[in-house]
């Protein structure tokens, strides 16, 4: 690989039918099985906090939080999986995403990859997007932390 072909490590999972990743550089950890306790009067994406070994932290569902539409599971099975997720690379305060499914940690080279605006024509909106990748004859959409962290006063699903 030549000096001008750079690569990116990125965590790849699914919420609902959709590929999503994260920059592993934002990943803290992957956690099962903790149990959410509910805040009221909070967005319909914020499940709640949870205790992470005396640290106390606010859950997202992130299927909400991107719109996507939920998945039937199979009898018996549940989302369990929190991708903890810092804003700043190794700053900043801690957040758990609920995703469906964990893939793996991928390498995506730069020429892989392009911007939302790119090939939408205006029809998707890049709003939690930062680019899409083709990753083996699939297609992965880029996730921006910053994005997805930001509460947005936008009117979508909440009211008006």
């Amino acid at each position: 690989m030549s000096a001008e072909q750079k690569s990116r490590k990125y965590l790849a999972f699914r919420t609902g039918r959709e590929e999503f990743a994260l920059p592993v550089a934002n990943v803290r950890e992957i956690i099962a099985g903790q149990q959410v306790t509910p805040l009221p009067a909070t967005p319909d994406y914020v499940m709640g906090l949870i205790n992470l070994r005396g640290r106390v932290m606010p859950v997202i569902d992130l299927g909400l939080r991107l719109a996507i539409p939920a998945v039937e599971t199979r009898p018996g099975s549940r989302r369990a999986l929190i991708v903890v997720i810092q804003a700043a690379a190794g700053a900043g305060s801690l957040v758990g995403a609920m995703v469906d499914e964990v893939s793996e940690v991928i390498s995506i080279h730069d020429q892989d990859v392009e911007p939302v605006s790119g090939f939408s024509h205006g029809l998707i909106e890049p709003r939690f997007a930062t680019a899409v990748a083709r990753v083996r004859g699939s297609i992965l959409v880029l996730l921006d932390v910053n994005r997805i962290l930001a509460r947005q006063e936008d009117g979508n699903g909440t009211g008006s």
